[in-house]
């Protein structure tokens, strides 16, 4: 995998990383070595790149993925949400490679595109617990009608709740409810 193929990862993984971030966890001393691979893949900056790659206009040049070490399962798949936001199982299973032992639900999303999401993508959820939660997530929040949008969860000043985030305008989401964590997002590219 190249150098360009880890930095889209990251980026899928955390839209919020900055040059900085993405630098330290590939192991360069300097941000200045991610400039230099998103000018060579011509972009302009880092968050043209960012653009590119969440719209889905940038994709990975590799032409295999690899698996470090499978561990395969079948999740049960829901169809929707009831109005308080539980989840409606149907009979059939998922069956994917399960990135976490948490992982309670497949969902395809059939909304519209929402920054990361795009309809079509096949969401693995685990229930927020806020007690133990991450720091930072994706989530499916429920508003009072009871419809999901994607959310970011960050978190607050200690002692408070985490704050929801829309991730298009950055605004905070004081009325809806987080549900399930997003703990993993499978695209089928065409």
């Amino acid at each position: 995998m190249d150098v360009l193929d880890k930095i889209v990862n990251l980026i899928l993984q955390d839209p919020f990383l900055t040059a900085a971030e993405i630098a330290r966890r590939l192991g360069y001393a300097e941000e200045k070595t991610i400039y230099y691979w998103i000018e060579k893949a011509h972009y302009p900056g880092l968050v043209a790149f960012k653009r590119a790659v969440l719209a889905g206009q940038y994709r990975p040049s590799s032409a295999s993925a690899r698996e470090n070490a499978p561990h395969y399962g079948t999740i049960p798949i829901i169809s929707g949400f009831s109005r308080e936001g539980t989840a409606l199982v149907t009979n059939s299973r998922y069956r994917a490679s399960v990135p976490s032992a948490d992982v309670r639900f497949a969902w395809q999303y059939q909304g519209p595109n929402d920054w990361i999401v795009m309809a079509g993508d096949w969401l693995l959820l685990s229930l927020v617990e806020l007690a133990h939660g991450p720091l930072k997530a994706w989530c499916l929040a429920f508003d009072r009608e009871g419809s999901p949008a994607i959310r970011v969860l960050l978190p607050s000043a200690s002692g408070e709740p985490p704050r929801l985030v829309v991730p298009q305008s950055y605004e905070t989401d004081a009325t809806s409810v987080p549900r399930y964590l997003i703990r993993h997002l499978f695209r089928t590219l065409e």
